[in-house]
């Protein structure tokens, strides 16, 4: 079993007597609104709730969270916000990486690059400051440009 606020994998073993309570999970598209200290705020794509989710909550998504993302689910139980679910992909900006070495195009030897919500990947020689790319969210690795 999952446990879904937090995320964490649980084993336990049942006996055909023993009952479980269903819980029904709700998902609710949203999109990101701002950060008030420690809480992220979205809000609903269709009637505007909003929805604060802790970053305790958040997790590791915070790295790819950025001013303008769209298309996130909240995932609600009993009507409360408890976990967020992001798209396969996000546009972030790189902030600051090594500049492009010349005559570098036929290696293909990644850099690090520090983007604009404080996340540090590894992007491919040519990609420089100020880009926006593209980055995938499950193996949070480049995905291309942007």
């Amino acid at each position: 079993m999952y446990s879904v606020p937090g995320a964490q994998k649980l084993d336990l073993s049942l006996r055909a007597e023993d009952e479980l309570k269903e819980t029904e999970l709700a998902r609710r598209a949203s999109n990101f609104s701002y950060v008030d200290g420690d809480t992220f705020v979205f809000m609903d794509a269709e009637d505007y709730t909003q929805y604060l989710l802790g970053r305790d909550a958040i997790g590791d998504a915070a790295g790819f969270i950025a001013d303008g993302l769209e298309r996130c689910y909240v995932q609600l139980i009993d009507g409360q916000p408890v976990a967020l679910q992001l798209p396969p992909t996000v546009t972030l900006e790189v902030v600051d990486t090594a500049p492009e070495l010349k005559g570098a195009t036929a290696t293909k030897r990644p850099k690090p690059a520090k983007l604009n919500t404080g996340m540090e990947i590894q992007v491919p020689e040519y990609v420089t400051s100020g880009e926006k790319i593209l980055v995938s969210t499950v193996p949070g690795e480049f995905s291309g440009r942007a």
